[in-house]
């Protein structure tokens, strides 16, 4: 093709026609013009298409790493109510209102006890936020996610992390405290096979109805309160957030 067009020119050079040689170098020039335009235009319509497809399979994926932090959150507030009740029960026996057996002080004991931390996963945000947010047509959803993983999610992670920080080393001491008192009492017991020891915990139960043992169970009401009310609200929040990409998903890829 392009031996034919010098062809063309030499032609029109030789036979000293440089009028029409000017008006077909100038037809020439249109028509390379032309060609990358076009080759532009399917680059482009190349690239969008591979971004529409990047954008389908990160929101998909988004939804299903929320859905699977999500669970995560509502079991950490499973935790917290396990907490809750187990300090109400105890309440109640050492006020008399309830009686409860030596198996149940220990499993609730065990449950006054339990400190939260928070995990979530945001790969799948880091590869979003690497290739592109712009990616994201919906200029709403592309903020609130944004936001939900860069300010909503590091700081209930802070905030739950600095309460089990602060509340683990005075759990710790009171903990010292009932030892004092003889409330438990670590041994250790031969194993079944007799080829080795593990250790066990006794306890006192009567100790319950102790100053110590109220401290104890004061302590870790507030930690429980501390911790419910943010991890009730970064439910909410992150139920929120997966509602705005369902319904995206909704809009936009129904099948």
């Amino acid at each position: 093709m392009i031996k034919f067009f010098r062809h063309i020119r030499r032609n029109l050079m030789e036979t000293g026609k440089t009028g029409k040689y000017f008006q077909y170098a100038i037809g020439e020039i249109v028509l390379v013009v032309i060609g990358i335009l076009i080759a532009l235009q399917i680059n482009n319509w190349n690239l969008s298409k591979q971004d529409a497809i990047f954008e389908r399979k990160i929101i998909f994926e988004l939804k299903k790493t929320i859905e699977s932090d999500l669970d995560g959150f509502k079991e950490s507030e499973k935790r917290i109510i396990r907490k809750d009740q187990a300090i109400d029960s105890i309440l109640m026996h050492r006020n008399k209102l309830i009686n409860l057996s030596e198996k149940e002080l220990r499993k609730h004991h065990i449950r006054v006890g339990l400190g939260i931390l928070l995990s979530y996963d945001k790969a799948v945000f880091e590869t979003l936020k690497n290739s592109g947010l712009q990616k994201i047509n919906s200029d709403t959803l592309k903020k609130v996610i944004t936001r939900f993983y860069e300010v909503n999610l590091p700081r209930y992670h802070e905030f739950v992390d600095d309460n089990y920080n602060y509340y683990k080393p005075l759990s710790l001491e009171l903990l010292k405290k009932l030892k004092q008192i003889r409330f438990y009492e670590d041994f250790f017991q031969t194993s079944k096979n007799s080829k080795g020891y593990y250790i066990r915990r006794k306890y006192d139960f009567s100790k319950i109805h102790s100053e110590e043992y109220k401290n104890y169970l004061l302590l870790h009401a507030n930690y429980k309160l501390d911790d419910w009310y943010r991890v009730k609200s970064l439910i909410k929040k992150t139920e929120g957030v997966l509602d705005l990409i369902n319904k995206e998903i909704e809009q936009r890829y129904k099948d």
